[in-house]
């Protein structure tokens, strides 16, 4: 769809003040985060294991590594969060929330926003790198926009017309310090480098204006000018890039600004967009938001939050004094390794003489042979081992990522664990990976919607078409109608799984789930066939009883999926009848009879034929060990194999 903005329409002079007035707030925004950028290159450093290139101290090329504990963290974490979010498809599962919204209507959304990820927006190319800065640096920026452009392949005009993503790095979005969302904010501003001929391009379009006026401005350097800080540069360093010829780039930086301002002076800030160049004060846009969601496209994931703000904490900050401890007790004990290993010679000054080189198997002639001993500078200290395992058992209770998490056999239990204890510990240590993950979670649901309004918006007669199988037609995957109140009417959840599990265990805990929801609906049937049974005239009071105890299995059946972190519900636990649920019968007098009628027999000593075979009162067989087995309504052993203890 061509561009249809609302320009914001204001006087030259309130255009003047407005860029002015934000670029007071843009600079004033970098300096008061000058110390964190210093840190953030400290962190890129850390991760990318770059050190000083030399070192003086003890003395000159003394052992200078760093032991790469921070990137272990990160990368481990990464894999696991990535495999549990990626493994399952559709990522989204979609859930009526009033009533009256149509199921189907979730299924095409489910399928609609599969085909979106997974053909239009590869989800799992920018989710990655989203996913990496973010357990990097503490917080990961996306940003979900509507792109619109036009390019020629050969003679042919491509128009590409469609939502698109793009990971912001953490240097590159600004905002107030005292700011604690990305939504309540004045400003959120974007810092963007492009180059002279895509902003000339972009004016051809329709999107920008007056792109002439900032030809004599080009960004020189990567360095801020403001505040000096570098962090760009330091990206370039460490994978050992030199811009050699700043100029021949040809790079142009502006910012997009997310700004609410009360345009016409009516007491109500309007949300809008101003796009700038700050060294020359030029407006290229200025328009409403212009998407009707009403909400700014960045959507922040975060690792370990803080209270009221947006930046939290990543494993490198969290590993960084940890990090500096192990890497100088590291160094320390090779350098009093390197002094152990060199042999010294000690002798007496009246002796000298000249030895000539010293090599293995050399003979020394002396005429007393005491006059040349050896001697060791230094001795291996074992108390520089203890003190690094010390640091490190530190980092992994910080980090939380210990043997068992890396897939390792545990360093002090090693033989000796057992398969139901190493179960217990890899549970317990999955605790901090699930409020990781749950974090992802809501960033993704907050995506998955704002990408159906998108297309809702400007692309709503969308339709994919998949393979139907061999002998059916293509399918089509198009929107629903009427998605005015899309939050409104649909949940949306994310189907990532926990982390506190693996693919085995995840396996043994499905299959102990469906042995128990097979026992408990085989007693719901035995119960139903109880009550509906021609040969049996139950009295109402009666059957409304049985009926009550269809609901508590049922009410059972759903807490019971529920413990299994079983999302959708529904999708597990068919619904009862109206006929049950609209029968409250409790009458708890009529325990007696229905105990009279089944399961034994009477005074006389005889049995109800009409119910033989039929316990609806056992003991819940088949939910656990085994189906049709007294006795086996609770599981015997853990999903890894090993007996209760």
């Amino acid at each position: 769809m061509e561009p249809n903005d609302k320009n914001v329409k204001v006087t030259i002079e309130k255009e003047k003040e407005v860029i002015k007035w934000l670029t007071t707030q843009i600079n004033t925004a970098l300096h008061d985060r000058q110390d964190l950028e210093l840190r953030w290159e400290k962190w890129i450093k850390q991760y990318e294991e770059v050190l000083p290139k030399s070192k003086t101290f003890p003395w000159e090329n003394c052992s200078n590594i760093s032991v790469p504990i921070t990137p272990i963290a990160v990368e481990t974490i990464h894999a696991r969060e990535m495999n549990a979010i990626f493994s399952i498809r559709p990522f989204i599962q979609v859930k009526p929330k009033k009533k009256g919204v149509d199921r189907e209507d979730c299924s095409r959304l489910e399928r609609f926003l599969d085909q979106i990820f997974t053909n239009v927006l590869d989800l799992y190319k920018y989710g990655a790198q989203w996913l990496l800065e973010k357990n990097k640096m503490g917080t990961g920026f996306l940003k979900c926009y509507w792109n619109f452009d036009k390019k020629k392949k050969g003679e042919k005009l491509v128009t590409k017309d469609q939502a698109a993503l793009t990971v912001i790095d953490i240097e590159d979005l600004i905002f107030p310090v005292n700011a604690k969302d990305l939504e309540s904010c004045q400003w959120v501003a974007q810092s963007i480098i492009t180059s002279l001929e895509k902003l000339a391009c972009k004016e051809k379009l329709g999107i920008y204006k007056n792109v002439n006026d900032i030809k004599s401005f080009p960004k020189a350097q990567t360095a801020d000018e403001d505040t000096g800080s570098d962090v760009k540069g330091t990206k370039d360093s460490v994978e050992k890039l030199a811009r050699t010829s700043q100029a021949a780039l040809g790079e142009y930086q502006i910012h997009e600004v997310w700004l609410d301002y009360d345009v016409d002076n009516d007491g109500y800030e309007e949300r809008t967009l101003l796009t700038f160049h700050k060294p020359s004060g030029t407006k290229l846009r200025w328009i409403y938001a212009p998407y009707d969601h009403g909400r700014r496209p960045f959507i922040d994931d975060k690792y370990q939050e803080r209270v009221n703000r947006i930046y939290a904490k990543g494993i490198c900050e969290i590993s960084e004094y940890l990090q500096d401890g192990i890497n100088t007790v590291f160094n320390q004990a090779i350098d009093n390794m390197t002094i152990a290993n060199v042999k010294c010679f000690k002798g007496r000054k009246s002796a000298r003489k000249d030895i000539g080189k010293i090599f293995p198997g050399k003979v020394f002639w002396l005429d007393d042979p005491t006059d040349i001993e050896e001697f060791l500078l230094g001795e291996v200290h074992q108390s520089n081992f203890v003190l690094h395992d010390l640091l490190r058992d530190y980092h992994e209770r910080r980090t939380k990522v210990t043997d068992y998490t890396l897939g390792k056999e545990s360093s002090i239990l090693k033989s000796r664990a057992t398969a139901t204890g190493t179960l217990a510990l890899l549970q317990e240590s999955g605790r901090h990976f699930d409020l990781i993950i749950n974090n992802t979670r809501k960033a993704l649901v907050e995506l998955s919607y704002q990408i159906i309004e998108l297309y809702a918006q400007y692309d709503p007669s969308k339709i994919f078409l998949i393979d139907g199988g061999k002998e059916q037609e293509a399918i089509e995957i198009s929107l629903p109608n009427n998605l005015e109140n899309l939050r409104e009417e649909y949940d949306f959840y994310c189907t990532a799984t926990s982390l506190i599990v693996n693919k085995e265990i995840e396996k043994q805990t499905n299959l102990m789930l469906t042995q128990q929801l097979g026992g408990i609906f085989q007693q719901m049937l035995q119960l139903l066939m109880v009550v509906f049974n021609p040969q049996m005239q139950l009295p109402e009071e009666v059957k409304s009883f049985i009926f009550s105890l269809l609901r508590s299995y049922a009410k059972m059946s759903e807490d019971l999926i529920r413990s299994f972190e079983k999302i959708d519900v529904e999708s597990y636990l068919p619904e009862l009848p109206d006929v049950i649920k609209k029968a409250y019968g409790q009458d708890k007098n009529m325990i007696d009879v229905i105990k009279q009628l089944i399961g034994g027999a009477d005074e006389q000593g005889g049995g109800n034929p009409a119910l033989e075979g039929a316990n609806p009162f056992g003991g819940m067989e088949g939910a656990g060990t085994g189906v049709g087995k007294p006795g086996a309504g609770l599981p015997q052993s853990y999903p890894g194999g090993g007996p209760i203890t």
